[in-house]
């Protein structure tokens, strides 16, 4: 019996508010109240406590706004990059392509291996005898006549354009 005396002494009994208001608003609020089946009393007391929970919040959502405004710099930050990182794949990917295909034979004699652009810029000799590759890059002239000067030419030029293409996405970040 004592514990159920404390509880009811514990709890406060409801309060009075007197307030004026204007016409209009009493009116919506006796709409409100005929809507939801409350009675006026009801209607007022429920009205205020969504009011004070949406002043509560204004602030979260303010906060919220400004967290979408700076996802939506960072995701436009993001797509600046995503296309970077696929101007810089397609010229990766262009290269690749050039540098599996051959540019020229083994200088060698009697060797003869077709040599690709991974053979002279990569490894620097020939993957059948391991012969040095690089007097074709300088040009020595019994070395350079084994080497195609339109496939190297393309070679060089995918090599240039991934350079540049380098050179661009450093500047941008």
């Amino acid at each position: 019996m004592a514990a159920s005396k404390s509880q009811v002494s514990s709890k406060q009994p409801d309060q009075v508010l007197y307030a004026r208001v204007p016409r209009s608003l009493k009116a919506r609020t006796e709409g409100y109240a005929a809507d939801h089946d409350l009675t006026l009393t009801a209607a007022v007391a429920d009205l205020l406590q969504r009011g004070l929970e949406g002043g509560a919040t204004a602030e979260t959502v303010a906060e919220l706004r400004e967290h979408v405004r700076e996802l939506v710099a960072d995701k436009a930050t993001l797509q600046s990059e995503l296309q970077g990182a696929r101007s810089e794949l397609q010229a990766l990917s262009a290269l690749g392509s050039r540098v599996r295909q051959p540019v020229g034979s083994c200088p060698n004699l009697g060797c003869e291996t077709p040599i690709t652009g991974y053979d002279l810029f990569v490894t620097g000799s020939c993957p059948s005898c391991g012969s040095r590759l690089s007097g074709l890059l300088i040009g020595e002239s019994e070395m350079s006549k084994s080497l195609n000067q339109q496939d190297f030419l393309l070679l060089i030029g995918a090599l240039g354009a991934l350079v540049g293409v380098a050179l661009l996405a450093a500047k941008s970040s």
